[in-house]
C-alpha cells in the first residue's frame, strides 16, 4: 500500500483588494502586506521579488517570449490567496494512479495539517518553513538562486510563497516521491504559489513525478515554481503532469542547475486548461552534463498551452536533446519557444531541439518558435519545428486495409500522441497518462487497444 503522506493547506488568508484592478493591485497588495521573514536570505529575496514586481508588472504581448501568450483576461481578475477545504484527498486521491511509494499532496501550495517525516524512502521531505526555522543554512545556496526573475510571474511567486517543501537526496541515495498539487478555489477567485526546491546531492538518483489538478469551483490561478539542484554525477528524472480545467488558469515554471557529468530528465504532459504555461530553464554549470527534454501538449476547445524552454550551455562537453510534440483541435491555441545558448568556450557542445504539431481542425493554431544563439564552433547543433495535419499516405493505408477512416485517423492521432508516454519507466504511470490521452482524443479511447 501507498504511504500517503496529506499536506493540506493553504496560505494565510487574506480579503480581496478592495476595488482592484485586477492581478497585479491584488498581488502587490497581499505582497506588501506580508510579515518579513526572520531569515536575512529568503527577506531579501523577497524584497528583491517585490521590487521586480512593481518595477516591471505582468508580461505583456511587446515582451517576445510572452507575444503569443493571450493574457488580457487573467489579469483581469484580482486573485487573492484564500482558505481551501481541508478534506479534499477523498476527493483526489481515488482518481490517482497508484504510485506504489511516497505520495504527498498539497493544497493550494502551503501545508497545514500534519506533519512531514524526515524521510520518504531514500530521499529527506523537509516542510519549507520548517526548514527555514530550524537550519536555513541548508537552504542558502539554493532557495531562490535557481530560478531567474526575469518576469512578473516568477516575481510574484518569490515575493508570496511563504511554505512549500523540499525533497533532498543526500549522496548516492536513491528515492522516489510523487507530489500532488491540488488548487482548490471557493466562492472567489484564488491564487496559489506553490514553491518546490528540489536538492540532489553527488551521485544521488531521484524520481519526482509532480501532478497538477484543479478541483471544481471559482476561478483559480496557479502559479508554481520548482527549483533543482543536480550534484555531480546525479541523477534526476522529473515527470510533470498538468490536467487543465475550464475555469482554472496556470503558470508553471522548473528552473534547473546541473553540476558536472549530472544528468536531468524532463517529461511534461499538459493536457489542456483555460490557459496553461510551462516555462524550463536548464543550466549547465559543470562539464560532461546532460539534459532531456520531451513534452506533450493537448488542447481544444479555447484552451491555451504554452511551452517555452531555455537551455544554457555554459560549459564545455554538455548535452542537451529536447522533443516536444502538440496536438490541437476545435479553436485551441499551442505556443512552443525553445532556445538553446551556446555560450563562448562552450566547446564540444552537442544540442538537438524538435517541435512537431498536429492539426486537427481548421481553427486550431500554433505558433512554434524552435532556435538556437551560439557563440562558439566545436558544436553540433539542430532545430526544426512541423506544423501539419496527418499523413494522407499512412490514413490511404490504412484505409486500403479496410479500416473506417474516423477509426483510421483516432488510431494515428492516438499513436502521435502515445509515443511520448511510452519511454516513461514506471508502468502505472504510463497506463495512467496513456488513459488520460486516450480520454481527450477523438475516438481515443476505441482504438487505445489497436496501438
Amino acid at each position: 500500500m501507498s504511504e500517503v503522506l496529506s499536506l493540506v493547506g493553504a496560505a494565510k488568508e487574506r480579503p480581496a483588494a478592495q476595488g482592484a484592478a485586477g492581478l497585479l493591485e491584488a498581488s502587490l497588495e497581499e505582497a506588501r502586506a506580508a510579515a518579513p521573514s526572520a531569515v536575512a536570505f529568503r527577506e531579501a529575496h523577497r524584497t528583491h521579488a517585490l521590487s521586480v514586481l512593481e518595477a516591471s508588472g505582468f508580461p505583456s504581448p511587446k515582451d517576445e517570449a510572452w507575444r503569443f501568450t493571450p493574457l488580457r483576461d487573467l489579469l483581469r481578475v484580482p486573485y487573492c490567496r484564500r482558505s481551501a477545504p481541508t478534506r479534499v484527498e477523498d476527493l483526489v486521491l481515488p482518481s490517482l494512479y497508484d504510485d506504489g511509494g511516497a505520495r504527498v499532496v498539497l493544497v493550494n501550495g502551503s501545508p497545514r495539517l500534519g506533519s512531514v517525516p524526515t524521510t520518504v524512502g531514500g530521499l529527506e521531505v523537509h516542510r519549507l518553513r520548517d526548514l527555514l526555522t530550524s537550519a536555513p543554512e541548508r537552504l542558502a545556496t539554493h532557495l531562490g538562486r535557481i530560478a531567474p526573475l526575469d518576469h512578473g510571474f516568477l516575481a510574484q511567486n518569490a515575493a508570496s510563497f511563504d511554505d512549500g517543501l523540499v525533497v533532498v537526496a543526500p549522496p548516492r541515495a536513491r528515492g522516489r516521491v510523487h507530489l500532488v498539487h491540488v488548487a482548490a478555489a471557493g466562492t472567489e477567485p484564488t491564487l496559489s504559489t506553490p514553491r518546490v526546491l528540489v536538492m540532489a546531492e553527488k551521485e544521488s538518483e531521484v524520481s519526482l513525478v509532480e501532478t497538477h489538478l484543479s478541483l471544481p469551483g471559482a476561478p483559480h490561478f496557479e502559479n508554481s515554481v520548482t527549483e533543482v539542484s543536480v550534484g555531480e554525477g546525479a541523477r534526476v528524472d522529473h515527470v510533470r503532469v498538468h490536467h487543465g480545467a475550464r475555469h482554472a488558469s496556470a503558470y508553471g515554471a522548473v528552473a534547473v542547475r546541473q553540476q558536472a557529468n549530472s544528468s536531468y530528465k524532463s517529461r511534461t504532459f499538459t493536457f489542456g486548461g483555460k490557459l496553461t504555461r510551462v516555462d524550463l530553464y536548464v543550466t549547465f554549470e559543470g562539464t560532461g552534463a546532460e539534459c532531456a527534454l520531451d513534452g506533450l501538449y493537448l488542447a481544444h476547445g479555447g484552451e491555451v498551452v504554452d511551452h517555452r524552454t531555455v537551455i544554457d550551455h555554459a560549459r564545455p562537453r554538455c548535452t542537451s536533446r529536447e522533443r516536444y510534440k502538440g496536438i490541437v483541435d476545435d479553436d485551441g491555441l499551442a505556443v512552443f519557444d525553445g532556445t538553446v545558448f551556446v555560450r563562448q568556450g562552450a566547446d564540444r557542445t552537442e544540442a538537438h531541439q524538435e517541435n512537431r504539431n498536429l492539426l486537427l481542425s481548421n481553427d486550431a493554431v500554433v505558433h512554434t518558435k524552435p532556435h538556437l544563439e551560439i557563440d562558439t564552433d566545436d558544436v553540433k547543433c539542430s532545430h526544426g519545428a512541423t506544423v501539419g495535419r496527418l499523413d494522407p499516405a499512412q490514413l490511404f493505408y490504412l484505409r486500403s486495409r479496410g479500416m473506417d477512416a474516423a477509426v483510421a485517423r483516432s488510431l494515428l492521432t492516438y499513436a502521435f500522441a502515445r509515443e511520448m508516454a511510452a519511454p516513461v519507466s514506471d508502468i502505472a504511470l504510463r497506463a495512467s497518462l496513456e488513459s488520460s490521452i486516450a480520454a481527450l482524443l477523438p475516438g481515443g479511447d476505441a482504438v487505445r487497444g489497436l496501438a
